[in-house]
């Protein structure tokens, strides 16, 4: 036994049906693994490892093809580029028999819009240029409409620190940059919260500059209320064109399915969210350690994590590391229009989403976003507005979101001329100066309307 030689033993060679056999196993283990992954995700089992960077979610979006990807931030920081005049006027004086030389426009999206397009640099350098403000009266206020000009309505109320100012506070919704024969202009503004008028002197130059760009802007008998004896039972600022509107009609159009994946997925990726969702009653929900919900309606409503969890989903602090008013206002706006945006799919909507006010809460701020179209402000039912943030803790906590895609339809608006629908205002509230606007109510056919605000 010692001359015994040690001999290693080897398997048969694998035949190939042996080896495919072998690989099909080892792929059907991989496709379990995977699918137990995949579904874990769908159901939002693990909530702590379903998160925007978390080892599931990337193998989750390698299935899908998609890759996660947080709300780019460049989008949204400029200030101001929500900003729209739902109506404007040029003024160039008083001609010599004492009325004023006027151009307006109002309940005219496309021509306000190109007016406003035309004009807004000279706003954005006139606020951001403008110093101290000095409190003036009302008939100063009113005096100033009818010098030489330019008046912007936002229709809603914009901070002037959105608006680019760096010194003034306060909500605005009327402006104007007057002549007032200087080398600059100066600006005026009412202070929405508190009624008080201001002017400004600015560095923004007039002759050469300002005043050759208004100069095409030639007289189409648009008037405020205060100088028209019939009206002066509206609010001074009214503004009215001798012709009756003839605003649009409107439908609301139904475009996503909210029953199918990938219509959902459109809003969820819209706003940031690049997991699964799950169903619960009335609802979808997808969770990243904060929380977006779809209810079947469509509303979308979103509670960020609670404090000392991950980075802000969505963060407006500045380069200072302070809340930014500026920034959130910003971020708001730019959220609710990709919101819509998704919701309308291949359509184009022909509202246009306005700041309609900012409230200083104890710790930030409430931001409000509401609809228009042809220059009036559409109401939606129980009087909800398009979309409410919330901000505090250096970031967007909440917000309701409510999207909707708005269709022309054929024909326009028949409405009361002016004069009748300022007398039907007057016997309602004999001593209540009102300001009189049109506005649409939401609903599958929409037909503007006088009302009293």
């Amino acid at each position: 036994m010692g001359n015994r030689k040690l001999r290693a033993v080897s398997l048969p060679p694998m035949g190939r049906r042996r080896r495919l056999i072998e690989l099909g196993k080892d792929l059907l283990i991989l496709f379990l693994l995977l699918s137990a992954i995949y579904l874990a995700a769908r159901s939002q089992l693990y909530t702590g490892l379903i998160r925007e960077d978390g080892w599931i979610s990337k193998a989750v979006s390698l299935l899908s093809g998609e890759t996660a990807r947080p709300v780019d931030q460049t989008e949204f920081t400029t200030p101001a580029q929500s900003i729209q005049a739902a109506r404007l006027a040029v003024c160039h004086g008083l001609g010599e028999n004492g009325q004023p030389i006027r151009y307006g426009v109002q309940y005219d999206t496309a021509q306000a819009a190109a007016d406003f397009s035309a004009l807004s640099s000279y706003l954005s350098e006139g606020v951001a240029s403008a110093s101290a403000p000095q409190a003036v009266s009302r008939e100063a206020w009113l005096q100033a409409l009818q010098t030489p000009g330019v008046y912007f309505d936002l229709l809603g109320e914009a901070p002037l620190e959105y608006l680019g100012s760096a010194s003034l506070t306060g909500p605005v919704r009327r402006l104007a940059l007057v002549w007032e024969g200087g080398d600059t202009a100066v600006l005026y503004y009412k202070n929405e919260k508190s009624g008080l008028y201001y002017a400004c002197p600015t560095s923004l130059r007039w002759a050469g500059y300002l005043e050759g760009a208004l100069q095409d802007y030639t007289d189409n008998g648009a008037r405020f209320a205060f100088e028209l004896e019939d009206y002066r039972m509206l609010l001074e600022e009214t503004l009215l064109l001798p012709e009756t509107p003839q605003p649009g009609l409107y439908q609301v159009q139904t475009v996503l399915d909210l029953s199918e994946v990938g219509d959902r997925s459109a809003l969820e990726n819209a706003l940031g969210f690049w997991g699964s969702d799950y169903q619960v009653p009335g609802e979808w929900v997808i969770r990243e350690d904060d929380e977006l919900r779809i209810s079947s309606d469509g509303v979308l409503t979103y509670e960020a994590a609670a404090a000392g969890g991950l980075d802000p989903r969505y963060d407006v602090t500045g380069s200072d590391g302070e809340a930014s008013l500026v920034q959130a206002a910003a971020l708001a706006c730019y959220l609710a229009q990709q919101a819509v945006d998704a919701w309308c799919g291949t359509a184009e909507s022909a509202a246009w989403l306005y700041l309609s006010s900012v409230e200083e809460t104890e710790d930030g701020w409430r931001i409000t976003l509401d609809y228009c179209l042809d220059g009036a402000t559409v109401y939606l039912g129980d009087g909800w507005p398009a979309a409410t943030f919330t901000v505090s803790g250096g970031q967007i906590a909440s917000f309701e979101i409510r999207p909707r895609c708005y269709v022309a339809s054929e024909g326009t608006s028949s409405v009361l001329p002016q004069r009748q629908a300022a007398a039907a205002l007057e016997a309602l509230s004999p001593e209540d100066p009102r300001e009189l606007l049109l506005f649409y109510e939401d609903g599958s056919s929409m037909a503007a309307q006088w009302g009293g605000f």
